[in-house]
């Protein structure tokens, strides 16, 4: 399936794991309007196309999980930027072998993780 437009409606969402669930499509940009966001893993599903730019609203987050996917492009800037701001962990299919999303080095803290155990980081899914 899709990621539902309607998950922009949950203004209060502070972390949302909806990793390993086959979700297929675009990243939708209206997700960048979850202003409280801390939390968001995306990881191993078989989404496409681009990181949306507006990801660098998400000023709250410290995680972002956007690992083995179909993604391509560049990490925007903004994101990036998101670094010195708050966001302590960020995953993408990076690593210079099979690189799909050009991340720098100073940008990314993970590249191509095959598996993240998500207990680590006390993802517990959906929390308001």
């Amino acid at each position: 399936g899709l990621i539902p437009q309607s998950l922009a409606m949950l203004t209060q969402l502070v972390n949302l794991d909806i990793s390993s669930n086959s979700i297929e499509g675009r990243i939708p940009k209206s997700l960048a309007t979850l202003s409280q966001l801390e939390s968001l893993n995306l990881g191993v599903n078989d989404l496409t196309g681009i990181i949306p730019d507006e990801f660098g609203n998400l000023t709250s987050l410290l995680e972002l999980y956007l690992h083995n996917n179909d993604l391509d492009g560049s990490m925007p800037d903004s994101i990036c930027a998101l670094r010195s701001i708050k966001l302590e962990r960020l995953s993408v299919d990076c690593n210079e072998l099979n690189a799909e999303v050009e991340c720098p080095e100073d940008c990314c803290t993970l590249c191509d993780v095959e598996e993240i155990d998500t207990d680590t980081f006390g993802w517990n899914g959906l929390r308001l």
